[in-house]
Order: structure tokens, then C-alpha cells, then sequence
């Protein structure tokens, strides 16, 4: 079985020796003396757990660009993969995935969403037991219902990227690594291996993580010498995972030297607060509150203790029960944070959610050292609330108005037509949604809209002056309508969008406004403005949607 051979069991007939013991078996005992919880408080959890559940197939947002993009690179044939990759900038794992499940339920926007949804559902037991075997029961019920109600957890299991897929690897090789450095095995071993590898080959950002883990098992090495030839091979085995990224050391040199993240700013200092209330809600206005709250309460994680007494003791020295997750989650963000600063490269928050659960489990015995018991579940019970209401309010929020336009343009639009997208980054989602016969292209090579070739993307939008380029464009519709699909402030294109729009004016001064973006509440929004030539009868009155 799959879960014999990653370690997470053992195989029958197998010399187990004495019963494994963690630190959450302790815990167990100290709660052991405290009153049974009352039975509203399991209830509130089974429903979180439960609602969580369900969110996590549950949005009305059309898929946006990144979605729309692992889409059109998922269904091409594997043989064709690795050179998309190469102009996209990720590693293959998802994709590889991606296109398993949609050969079986299709490409429609639920089916393409459900493997994200199958993904963090599947990741839920797993907390419980990272939960359980680092702080006991308690801490594990509540994990489980942190991660269930998590904002960030939510809008990344409705979503069709592979972050979903990131925390539930981490949740995996966190137990395989716990189980193996408890007791050693040849299949938890085995399985070490095969979590790392799938990590690196599934997000980069895994590198920093990794790195991270192996510093932790070298500090063991030395501060835990019972152990040490445990952690010794432990450590081995993250490495030797790692190495998986050989095979695809040509495509990821050629995506550091020519794609990067042209769209985003490098990181700050502060990114990682910003991280935080990410994890916590992202623009919505309950991130900031909840975002304290969880960093309060993972402080008595890592320094916290409480003791048979019901009393919390702070321990800045020897810590708490996750002072060593504590020790990963930061130290893979700020390793991240100074690579990012010193490259120059873009950072955005989903990124880390190669830490989203042990964060979470920071959290959780953080909550779990509180006393007395009813203020832990008043704290718990907080938290979960926010989490819940930030989730619903981010998985009801549109992500993109490719769906508006898209039917606009159906609506509207004549045989013949031409719809222009700059820049390019708006065309695969918008192009998903739209059944009229178009020709459509993109800034700046006037190519098809349904991939973003992200080689070289700064240079070569600049390199393309607005007036010429709107000039062939005119040329290229003819007596046809333009309609151009837009936006301003994007990075890397110098302002090219606002000049086109500028530059078909003045060539088509017939011009109508379709669709004005929405730039407060629809994270990848647009303009849809139409241009007919000179004599050309207009269109209907333009409508706003």
C-alpha cells in the first residue's frame, strides 16, 4: 500500500519494538485531569471541520489568469510539458497531475477546481495527526479546525493551482519525518525521500523550505545525541529528495535567467507580517485582527508551557512544544525573503504556503498551552469565527471580470471583429469564456491569447513603441471593430496599454466604453472599449456591468 510505503505505517509482520511515544502523549496525560469539554465545544468543531469541507468546492469567481494558464498548459501533451514550462516559469509535479484529472472529469471550471478541493480535504486528517503527535488531542482538533477554516487555505482549494497541493505535501512529509526520527525505518526513509522530491518539482519556494528543515536536523544532530544517527540519515534523505531537481536543472536555469516574476515587486523586511495576513484573510478587513491573534497565540507555542497547575508558563530559553516548527516557518520565510532581495525577484504571499501548516500548528499549541480551559476555547473559538467569516467573504469575491467581458463580447460583438488584449496577461481567462468566432491578439507579438510566453517579458513589451503598434493593429481589423481588452498599472509594460488605447483614438475616433474595471473589488479587472472606424455605424449605447 501507497501508505506502507512512505512510512506512515508499518508493514504487517514488521518488528515495531516498544510503542512509540511523541510529545503529544504527554500533553494527553496533563489533560487528562482537566473536565471533560462540554459537548457545544466538540459540536462547534465538528461544524467547522464540516463547513470547512464544503467551502472548499464553493465559488462563483470565474477562473482567473493563473487557473486559465494551468489549464491550457495541463491539457497539451505531456511529450510537450516541459518546453511550456521552460515560457512559464514553474516545475511540472502539478501539471503532470492536472492533466491526469482532467483526462477523467473534464475541463470545466468545477472539475479543473475539484483536484485543489480533493487535495486540501485530504489534508485535514493529516493535520489532526501533526497536530495530535506534536501537542495531543486538544491541539490537533484544533488545528484541524484552523486549517479547515484558514482564508488563505479556502481561496487556494477553489483555486486551480498547485498550492493545495504544497500543504498537503508538507503535512506529509512533517508526519513521515516525525514517525521516522521516532523510529527509524527503511519505508520512512524511503518516504522522506519521496515527499522532497515531489516538493522541490512541485513549487520552488519547497527549496527554502527544505533548507530550512536541514538546518533544523543539523542543530539536532548536536543537541539530541541519542538520536543522532536518526537524524543523521533523516537529513540524508531531504537531500537526497532534493536532488530530484537534477533532471529538471536545464528547464529551472533557463526559467531563472529569462522568466522570473516580471508582474510582481521584490520583497520587503515586512513580508513577512504580510505573509501573516495573508494566511489570514489577505485585502479583507478581518486579516489584521486575525493576523495578531494568530501571532499572539503561536508565540505560546513556541515559548509556552502549561503545566499540571493550569498555569502558562514563558519559557524564552528551552521554549515550547513547537518551538521547532516555529524554528522552520521563520526560517524559511526570512531565507526566502533575503534570496528574493538580493536577486531582485517578485514575491507574492501564496508562495508561502509551504508554511501555512506548520504555522497552523504553531497556532494550535499555542491555543492548546493556554489555561484556564475556558479562555483556550473562547480563543480558539475567536479564531475559527474570524477565519470562517474572512473565508466566506474572500470565496464570494469575483477574482477576475473575464466572464463579463467575455459575454459582453458575445453579445456584441460582429463576425469578423477584432478583440485586442494588452496586456497579454488578460486574454487566457477571458478567452476561456468567450464562444463568438474572433481573431484575437495579444501585445505585444499579436499572438493568440491563450498562454503568456513570460521569457524575456520586460524587455520585449518595452521593446514595442504603442503608436506603430497600434498602427498595424488598426491596419490588421481593417473596416472591423476593435475591441480592446485592457488595464493600467501592470508591471513591466511601461505604460503601452494606456498609449495604445491613446494611439486607436486618434486613428478610430469613434470609440465606446463596454465594460469599466473594477478596481476596487475584482483583483484582475479590465477595461472593454470598442473602436469602429470613421462612417461605421455604433454600436448600442454602451453599458456598464
Amino acid at each position: 500500500m501507497a501508505v506502507e510505503a512512505l512510512g506512515l505505517v508499518d508493514p504487517p509482520g514488521s518488528d515495531t519494538g516498544e510503542p512509540e511515544e511523541h510529545p503529544g502523549d504527554a500533553i494527553d496525560a496533563l489533560d487528562a485531569n482537566d473536565p471533560p469539554e462540554p459537548l457545544w465545544v466538540d459540536f462547534g468543531l465538528a461544524v467547522a471541520i464540516a463547513g470547512g469541507v464544503v467551502l472548499r468546492f464553493w465559488t462563483g469567481s470565474a477562473l482567473w489568469l493563473d487557473e486559465a494558464l494551468s489549464v491550457n498548459i495541463a491539457r497539451l501533451p505531456l511529450s510537450q510539458l516541459t518546453e511550456a514550462l521552460r515560457h512559464d516559469g514553474a516545475p511540472p509535479v502539478y501539471y503532470v497531475l492536472l492533466h491526469g484529472w482532467m483526462q477523467v472529469f473534464g475541463e470545466g471550471d468545477a472539475a479543473v477546481r475539484a483536484l485543489s478541493g480533493v487535495l486540501s480535504v485530504a489534508s485535514l486528517p493529516l493535520m489532526y495527526l501533526a497536530g495530535r503527535r506534536l501537542a495531543g488531542r486538544e491541539a490537533g482538533w484544533v488545528a484541524t479546525a484552523l486549517l479547515a477554516m484558514s482564508p488563505f487555505a479556502l481561496r487556494y482549494a477553489t483555486e486551480t493551482r498547485m498550492y493545495a497541493l504544497i500543504v498537503f505535501l508538507t503535512l506529509l512529509g512533517y508526519l513521515v519525518l516525525d514517525r521516522f526520527l521516532a523510529r527509524p525505518t527503511t519505508g520512512r526513509l524511503f518516504g522522506i525521500m519521496v515527499v522532497s522530491a515531489l516538493l522541490v518539482l512541485t513549487h520552488y519556494w519547497s527549496l527554502f523550505l527544505l533548507a530550512a528543515v536541514c538546518l533544523a536536523l543539523a542543530v539536532r544532530l548536536d543537541r539530541a545525541p541519542r538520536s543522532r544517527m536518526a537524524t543523521a540519515w533523516a537529513l540524508i534523505g531531504v537531500v537526497v529528495g532534493a536532488l530530484a531537481i537534477l533532471p529538471w536543472l536545464p528547464a529551472f536555469t533557463y526559467q531563472l535567467a529569462h522568466t522570473g516574476t516580471p508582474w510582481a515587486r521584490p520583497p520587503r523586511v515586512s513580508s513577512i507580517i504580510g505573509t501573516v495576513f495573508a494566511f489570514s484573510g489577505g485585502d479583507e478587513d478581518l486579516a489584521p485582527v486575525l493576523g495578531v491573534c494568530m501571532l499572539a497565540v503561536g508565540g505560546m507555542g513556541v515559548f509556552g508551557r502549561r503545566h499540571a497547575d493550569r498555569q502558562v508558563v514563558l519559557d524564552l530559553r528551552a521554549g515550547g512544544p513547537a518551538k521547532g516548527l516555529g524554528f522552520v516557518t521563520l526560517a524559511t520565510l526570512v531565507t526566502a525573503i533575503a534570496a528574493g532581495l538580493v536577486t531582485g525577484s517578485g514575491f507574492a504571499p501564496r508562495y508561502a504556503s509551504v508554511v501555512l501548516a506548520p504555522f497552523l500548528i504553531v497556532v494550535a499549541t499555542g491555543a492548546q498551552a493556554l489555561a484556564p480551559s475556558g479562555f483556550r476555547r473562547a480563543v480558539v473559538g475567536v479564531l475559527v469565527s474570524l477565519g470562517l467569516v474572512a473565508g466566506v467573504l474572500q470565496s464570494d469575491t469575483p477574482r477576475t471580470q473575464a466572464r463579463t467581458i467575455a459575454a459582453t463580447l458575445d453579445a456584441e460583438a460582429r463576425p469578423g471583429d477584432l478583440v485586442l488584449y494588452c496586456p497579454d496577461q488578460l486574454g487566457p481567462a477571458v478567452d476561456r469564456y468567450l464562444a463568438a468566432d474572433l481573431y484575437q491578439v495579444t501585445f505585444p507579438r499579436l499572438r493568440p491569447p491563450d498562454r503568456v510566453d513570460w521569457v524575456d517579458y520586460e524587455p520585449r513589451n518595452l521593446s514595442v513603441a504603442a503608436p506603430g503598434f497600434a498602427a498595424r493593429v488598426h491596419r490588421l481589423a481593417g473596416s472591423n471593430a476593435i475591441w480592446f481588452v485592457w488595464a493600467f498599472g501592470y508591471q513591466g509594460l511601461g505604460g503601452r496599454c494606456e498609449q495604445i488605447d491613446q494611439n486607436l483614438a486618434n486613428v478610430r475616433p469613434v470609440r465606446q466604453q463596454y465594460v469599466v474595471l473594477d478596481i476596487e473589488t475584482v483583483p484582475e479587472h479590465a477595461n472593454l472599449t470598442r473602436y469602429a472606424v470613421p462612417g461605421d455605424p455604433q454600436a448600442p449605447a454602451p453599458r456598464r456591468r
